[in-house]
């Protein structure tokens, strides 16, 4: 592998400004068109049985392949993802023109290399000038990350995280399990609250969990105390659920509160 630490010697230093540069040249406009890429790239994507990874980007003799396991049941915003990331894999100058990835949508990895895949399908799926026209002077809600998330034919995951890591409002997203556990998506720069362990048993997201409505959203303005630990500043908080069926589990907005949110639900009773 190159030396990272040599970066300097590449056209540009991080990978979003290669996903930047693909979609200038190729003139692309969300949703991006990812067969277009592969087609200027010459790279051919198959399906096939992986195994133990979920997919594999395979460079040599001149031939450029991705391989997506199709034993697993990969939905599209998914799929599009995983191909990107193997795009970037084959992009970005210093990764190596054999990878094998896993687990690749849920952010989880502690490798730089696949970290910086991760970083470069982001911007390529959700230009980040798109983006700011997209959000500008707009609050973050359910429906805004849901709106965007097919706009640009992208996860909800990963439209919330892209629109957190830019936003001046206070918010996180999580995933939110039936046993407590929870696995928190993107903070927004401005959110420092604590999230309390274990099941918090009167949030709107453990009510989807634990009745038979599972098909439900639910919008409420709560204390923030509910949610948060050691909280000496009770604030009022905007909580948005949604239970996604196929993967048991919610997804969940947690925004501090504006007097619109709280005139809002004064006019709902």
């Amino acid at each position: 592998m190159k030396n990272i630490n040599k970066m300097s010697k590449y056209i540009y230093n991080y990978p979003e400004q290669y996903a930047q540069d693909i979609v200038s040249s190729f003139n692309l406009t969300p949703p991006i068109d990812l067969n277009k890429i592969c087609e200027k790239l010459d790279i051919k994507v198959n399906y096939e049985p992986l195994g133990s990874v979920e997919a594999l980007l395979m460079v040599s003799s001149g031939k450029r392949n991705i391989i997506i396991d199709n034993c697993r049941n990969i939905y599209r915003p998914r799929e599009r993802f995983t191909i990107a990331h193997e795009i970037g894999h084959y992009i970005i100058p210093w990764h190596e023109n054999l990878q094998q990835c896993d687990e690749i949508v849920d952010f989880k990895s502690e490798d730089t290399i696949e970290c910086e895949a991760n970083d470069f399908a982001s911007e390529l799926l959700v230009p980040k000038s798109n983006l700011l026209e997209d959000i500008k002077r707009k609050k973050v809600t359910l429906s805004l990350i849901k709106s965007l998330a097919e706009k640009y034919d992208v996860s909800l995951v990963v439209m919330a995280r892209r629109i957190l890591e830019y936003t001046d409002n206070e918010a996180v997203v999580l995933i939110y399990y039936a046993n407590g556990n929870k696995y928190i998506q993107m903070k927004s720069k401005t959110f420092n609250k604590k999230i309390k362990d274990g099941c918090i048993t009167k949030s709107s997201a453990h009510k989807l969990l634990t009745s038979y409505n599972t098909s439900a959203e639910i919008k409420d303005v709560i204390d923030s105390s509910i949610w948060f630990q050691n909280d000496n500043i009770c604030c009022k908080i905007v909580e948005e659920s949604m239970f996604q069926n196929n993967l048991n589990r919610v997804f969940t907005l947690l925004r501090v509160a504006d007097d619109d949110d709280i005139l809002d639900l004064e006019w709902e009773f």
